[in-house]
């Protein structure tokens, strides 16, 4: 599948479009196990959660209900990027199937992953830690390790808040878990006016 033209997340280049003072928390987005989930609801545990399927791609996804809903108001409170092995094809593959706007979100592309620890740290990292250095962020992966909790600490202790939220793979991102994103989001809608508040992380879902 070709990829789009749009904005993207090379080391510590921001992208077109997003400011580095703007007044928004910055949201990092995966798709598969919060979004899509990894694998059918579990019959004991899960037996209520309504899922959709979607094909995307050319791939059938399932997308709990709600997830929709929980997008949008989370985009209306963060500026969100995607964070995703899906990069440049996440927008357009979910577009439908979430509501997405007809603009593409930026993308921190996943060149130079780890192979050990949280695979993904060195990516967001050289984006959250470069121009984005002083901007509050959270970040929802359902593949987070101690790692990144500890980078995130370091990050919050310099001023910046980050929030990392860890949903299960087979539940994906919940209603608590957007509650919680939101509030973090109102918390600290105004750090880039130097207001800076509330750090925090979540090691499992709710």
């Amino acid at each position: 599948m070709g990829k789009l033209t749009g904005s993207a997340v090379r080391n510590e280049r921001a992208p077109m479009g997003l400011d580095a003072g703007a007044g928004r928390p910055l949201l990092l987005v995966d798709v598969d196990g919060v979004l899509n989930l990894q694998a059918p609801p579990h019959q004991e545990q899960d037996a209520d959660l309504d899922c959709r399927p979607y094909m995307a791609a050319g791939q059938q996804v399932l997308i709990p209900a709600g997830t929709r809903e929980r997008l949008r108001r989370l985009a209306e409170a963060f500026e969100p990027v995607w964070a995703t092995t899906w990069e440049h094809d996440a927008h357009p593959a979910f577009q439908e199937a979430l509501g997405l706007g007809a603009s593409p979100w930026p993308v921190i592309e996943m060149s130079g992953c780890a192979r050990d620890g949280t695979w993904k740290l060195p990516p967001v990292a050289a984006a959250l830690d470069g121009r984005w250095a002083t901007r509050p962020a959270a970040w929802i992966d359902d593949d987070i390790g101690p790692d990144a909790f500890q980078w995130a600490a370091r990050r919050s202790a310099a001023g910046a808040p980050t929030l990392l939220v860890v949903p299960f793979a087979h539940a994906g991102m919940t209603g608590a878990h957007a509650e919680d994103l939101l509030a973090f989001a109102r918390a600290n809608a105004s750090s880039a006016r130097g207001e800076v508040r509330q750090p925090g992380g979540r090691e499992r879902p709710r």
